[in-house]
């Protein structure tokens, strides 16, 4: 009989190990650095033998989530190459909502029969009881991961997204420690409605987080659009004027031939080659140079190349291009269209030196995005530079939008000031 207990005990450690390197592998699956598929598996077993030792000491303890939280994170950096935060804190959340569920079926089935019996009975290890508790409860588990495994692998966990899961799991672990105490140490019937309050406030707490963020993501997304249509308009205003002043030039063709003949004829060549150059602008003008073969990539370099020559702003543009990579011409579009704004607004308005450098550079497979302009003082900051602009709310989304992007690609954002020059060095992973 001990046999079966000891069975179903590891088949329930078993499945919530597998499940936790599941829901690892669909959120960190890119980054994964093991080709085997049976890792998961592997560690499954191990780590459940692992929890049977240490349920043997106690039984739905703090050590063994610790232990259980331990070990997956240990193994879990051994298969993916992916921040070890960002696995923690998956880590740490997954094991408080396992924790908070056991014990929240527990109190609700002996508050149910109203008997601290049946909640010593479910605690302990030798009770048929018990064996009914772990096959509702994983059913259960099972039954959840399989509802949201699609979302899951969908779902783009974010440096921002990681950072308050791991705070929410902290101040999580600190209100289920009392709780389990309370409940281990002296059972009442009005457990199970404190565990019920515990659980709203931590999904309170995620909403709000994901509201939070999902208002900023909509925030940026709106803005990337009317920086797109302004662009766009830009263009289509640049191009009108452009076309109308070729069809000027081709609507006087006859006297501006009629006045080189006149030039030549008098022998004055250097006066035709000037007229020849004054009258040829437009459609020299009209003709935007390829930089990456990317359209749009394209267009927002020539684009701002043009707005910093109104400016009397010198750019000097150096480009190596990589081709066929994964990085979609959206993501480098806010990425140039940020950085480039704000370095034209920065030496807007200086006096003297007043040059903008752009370099992209392909480094094995990263590519190298450097923007740089002169600053007449030295600019501080701890992670990025804040926005000069009066209306804080709705300026200084520039960055965040270039950091957004960058991180679709496990790349870093890095400023620097020295040497009175302001420089923004953006790094990308591509894929061929």
């Amino acid at each position: 009989m001990l046999i079966i207990f000891n069975v179903i005990e590891y088949a329930a450690d078993f499945i919530e190990f597998f499940i936790i390197y599941s829901v690892l592998y669909l959120l960190f699956r890119k980054s994964r650095k093991r080709k085997w598929t049976g890792w998961e598996i592997l560690f499954s077993f191990m780590g459940s033998i692992l929890i049977m030792f240490c349920n043997y000491i106690s039984t739905l303890s703090t050590l063994t989530m610790a232990m259980f939280v331990a070990y997956t994170w240990g193994t879990s950096n051994f298969l993916y190459s992916k921040s070890k935060v960002d696995i923690f804190s998956v880590i740490c959340f997954y094991s408080l909502c396992v924790g908070m569920f056991d014990f929240f079926v527990l109190t609700v089935a002996s508050t149910l029969f109203k008997s601290q019996e049946i909640f010593l009975a479910i605690v302990n290890r030798s009770q048929w009881i018990r064996i009914i508790y772990i096959i509702c409860v994983k059913g259960i588990w099972i039954g959840v991961y399989l509802k949201i495994k699609g979302k899951l692998y969908n779902l783009s966990l974010k440096k921002n997204y990681t950072y308050t899961v791991f705070i929410i799991s902290c101040l999580g672990y600190i209100g289920f420690v009392y709780l389990y105490n309370k409940t281990i140490t002296g059972f009442v019937s009005e457990m199970s409605e404190r565990w019920i309050v515990f659980i709203g406030i931590i999904s309170f707490l995620l909403f709000f987080s994901y509201s939070l963020f999902r208002y900023k993501e909509e925030k940026m997304r709106f803005e990337m659009i009317n920086m797109r249509n302004e662009l766009l308009e830009k263009n289509y205003q640049s191009l009108s004027k452009m076309y109308e002043q070729n069809a000027k030039l081709f609507h006087d063709l006859n006297n501006h031939l009629n006045v080189l003949y006149q030039l030549l004829n008098n022998n004055a060549i250097a006066e035709s080659k000037q007229y020849i150059t004054n009258i040829s602008e437009p459609i020299r003008n009209l003709s935007s140079y390829q930089w990456t073969g990317m359209e749009i990539v394209d267009v927002i370099i020539n684009s701002k190349l043009a707005k910093a020559k109104e400016l009397h702003i010198e750019m000097e543009i150096n480009v190596e291009f990589p081709y066929n990579t994964n990085i979609m011409e959206h993501d480098l579009g806010v990425i140039l269209i940020n950085l480039l704004d704000n370095a034209i607004e920065a030496t807007e308005n200086l006096k003297e030196n007043k040059i903008i450098n752009l370099t992209i550079r392909k480094i094995n497979y990263f590519m190298i995005i450097q923007v740089s302009n002169p600053v007449f003082e030295k600019i501080s900051f701890i992670k990025r530079p804040k926005t000069t602009k009066d209306n804080k709310l709705l300026h200084g989304w520039g960055l965040s939008s270039v950091e957004s992007s960058v991180e679709k690609y496990n790349g870093t954002v890095k400023y620097d000031n020295s040497d009175g020059l302001f420089t923004a060095t953006v790094m990308l992973f591509y894929k061929k």
